[in-house]
This record gives C-alpha cells, structure tokens and sequence, in this order.
C-alpha cells in the first residue's frame, strides 16, 4: 500500500487491524454497488421480456444508470495472442 492509503478519510493513522477493517469495509461496499448493478440489469431486462418497456425505453434506462458500458453487441476484442 502507499503511505496515502495508510489514513482513513479523517486523516487518522491507521494501524494494521485499522487498515484491515478499512479495506474490509470497502469491499463490503463495493459488493454492493455491484450487487446493486447486477439488480438494475436484471430488472431491465424482466421488463423488457415482459414487453412493460421496448428496446428504446430499455437503453434509455441503461445510459440513464450509466449501464450502457456493461453491454456487449457482437464479437469480443481479442487482446494479445496470435492474429
């Protein structure tokens, strides 16, 4: 870790256990954002599948959620490796 990452938001040192519950914690927290996106998806594409939204309506939530990054339309890059 940097020295930077050694103090907590108010500036107090942390020790190793402090450090420990910190990440923790912010793992904790990133867990939930993704829960929380994977949820947002889900809910999207239920309503679409039960035509409650159309195609539009739908990429209109994903952009409005910031989600439109999460889709993939056609082949994957491939990265590395032989052409």
């Amino acid at each position: 870790m940097t020295d930077m990452a050694r103090y907590s938001a108010s500036g107090k040192r942390l020790d190793a256990a402090g450090e420990r519950d910190y990440l923790l914690s912010a793992l904790r927290t990133a867990a939930a954002r993704e829960r929380l996106v994977v949820n947002l998806i889900e809910t999207i594409g239920t309503s679409l599948r039960h035509r409650m939204i159309d195609n539009d309506a739908a990429l209109k939530w994903l952009a409005e959620e910031n989600l439109l990054d999460f889709l993939q339309f056609g082949p994957s890059e491939k990265t590395g490796g032989p052409s």
